[in-house]
């Protein structure tokens, strides 16, 4: 249910992004195309037991999968752990790159792959691991098979990591509609708009390296409390580059001009199964 809310609160697609989603639908299904031509971002939700051909594309006459035809919108993976291990690592090219490359016998096909993926899945085979109620009836060994499925460069491009409990839905929270959240992410948009309206991207989370520090500025404090955080928990400069992004993202969101240490905080929170031994807490 939450996933299938996250196109509809995402900007409305450019004349640029119209184009090109609506250039592989084409290639796809003329049928599947209608909903795209009217400005619907696309909500891809294939199955866990989908061929790589499904997923990345390809056949005898190559044909776009499923993280093309996310493109510009959503890619939903329930049961993330279910799916085929080769597959879960052929989604780190298009991740990185945003493309998708097809090389076959007559030739290499490169298709378009700018997607924003969203993965859910149990924390054990029984599901109650982390169900402060339900008892776990699943051995260390079953449990650590199951999160070993999805490899650690691939978990490395996951930048929010997310444990929702059982009980955690029946807490009061605040009661945000879906329009009030649409206007504060369209603020947040808005205010990255601006910030990078004289270079070829918008969002945070597209600022290439070479401009991390121009964009990404910490004060002394959250500089210490980052070093601290990667001395202690050895994460990599993908994971490091993600937490600045996410950092940005969340002031923007609090319309502040600066990232202060609230800030950096909560993005560390969401590193959090890359911070845990899989021996002792596991969470996603």
């Amino acid at each position: 249910m939450l996933a299938k809310r996250i196109p509809h609160l995402l900007p409305p697609m450019n004349r640029s992004e119209l184009l090109d989603t609506t250039a592989i639908y084409n290639l796809y299904s003329w049928n599947e195309k209608n909903a795209v031509l009217v400005g619907n971002r696309p909500f891809r939700n294939p199955h866990h037991s989908s061929s790589d051909i499904s997923i990345i594309g390809g056949g005898p006459n190559p044909k776009p999968g499923e993280v093309s035809l996310a493109h510009n919108g959503v890619l939903f993976l329930d049961e993330f752990q279910e799916f085929k291990r080769n597959v879960l690592n052929l989604l780190r090219q298009p991740l990185q790159d945003k493309k998708i490359s097809i090389a076959r016998a007559m030739g290499t096909v490169e298709y378009p792959s700018n997607f924003l993926l969203i993965c859910a899945m149990n924390s054990c085979p029984c599901g109650n691991f982390l169900d402060q109620e339900k008892y776990c009836i699943c051995t260390p060994n079953q449990i650590r098979k199951h999160f070993m499925k999805i490899s650690g460069p691939l978990l490395d491009r996951i930048d929010l990591q997310i444990e929702m409990p059982r009980n955690s839905m029946l807490k009061n929270t605040d009661n945000l509609s879906e329009e009030k959240i649409k206007i504060e992410l369209q603020n947040a948009y808005e205010r990255q708009k601006y910030r990078y309206n004289k270079l070829d991207f918008n969002f945070n989370s597209e600022i290439p390296t070479s401009l991390i520090n121009r964009f990404l500025l910490f004060n002394k404090n959250c500089t210490k409390l980052l070093e601290e955080f990667i001395k202690k928990f050895h994460i990599s400069s993908r994971g490091i580059n993600s937490i600045k992004k996410i950092s940005r993202t969340i002031s923007d969101l609090e319309d502040s001009e600066n990232i202060k240490e609230e800030h950096l905080l909560e993005s560390l929170k969401y590193r959090s199964l890359e911070v845990k031994p899989l021996e002792m807490n596991l969470y996603f």
